[in-house]
């Protein structure tokens, strides 16, 4: 087996994310070039997703920069960072800039995937992230989020999106539009819930409804201070 190749995303959050600062998008594909693709034995005893991040020279950047572009890709969960005693472990949260393991998946087992990468494999899937993504567009329309005029919507929008990949359709897309109202208006308090249930998933719990167990999560988790108001 190759090394094998890294995904890059289309969606409009890279280029959201370069234009915010360069050197956060710089970091993200360092994690990405780095990240383990499979559970092949490592001495550092790396999981698939993750790398060790931290050298910043060797990025281009100064200490600065690089604390600045962890600090960003951490705000606006992109990424999450460990420090341990052999340095910072790094792992993208989610396929929105880059895809570093369905391909390794694909050469391992073409027929299985994990079931939090929820990576669309057949024409149903296909069909079903279209739809997701005229949804997402027509919400955002709806609902004022336009990133181009107001970079705080930004998040939103990011939030919605990851909502829209957790969520069934049919959970996703209810007539009262909780969760569209939810990413406009609580933004960081969906963000939160939608992380959680997405560690949930990938430690193997088994979640039979993501709609009524994020809705459970929704109701115990703290309204940020920033959004106390809302």
């Amino acid at each position: 087996m190759t090394a094998g190749f890294v995904k890059m995303s289309r969606d409009p959050s890279g280029e959201e994310l370069i234009e915010a600062n360069p050197f956060a998008w710089a970091l993200a594909t360092v994690i990405a070039k780095r990240a383990r693709w499979s559970d092949a034995f490592n001495r550092h005893n790396l999981a698939p997703g993750e790398a060790f991040v931290g050298d910043f020279k060797k990025c281009g950047m100064t200490e600065r920069q690089y604390r600045t572009a962890k600090d960003q890709l951490s705000k606006w969960h992109f990424a999450t960072f460990k420090a341990t005693n052999k340095g910072t472990i790094a792992k993208l949260t989610d396929t929105r800039l880059f895809d570093v393991l369905s391909l390794a998946n694909d050469d391992q087992n073409a027929d299985s995937r994990q079931a939090g990468d929820r990576q669309a494999t057949t024409n149903e899937d296909s069909k079903t992230e279209k739809t997701g993504k005229i949804a997402i567009s027509k919400v955002a329309r709806d609902f004022k989020i336009d990133p181009t005029e107001n970079r705080e919507d930004w998040h939103s929008l990011s939030v919605l999106q990851k909502a829209q990949r957790l969520l069934e359709p049919s959970e996703f897309l209810l007539p009262d539009e909780r969760w569209q109202k939810r990413a406009a208006g609580q933004p960081e308090r969906l963000a939160r819930v939608l992380d959680k249930m997405n560690a949930d998933i990938k430690e193997g719990t088994v979640i039979k409804k993501r709609g009524a167990y994020a809705e459970q999560l929704w109701k115990i988790t703290a309204v940020p201070t920033t959004e106390a108001a809302a």
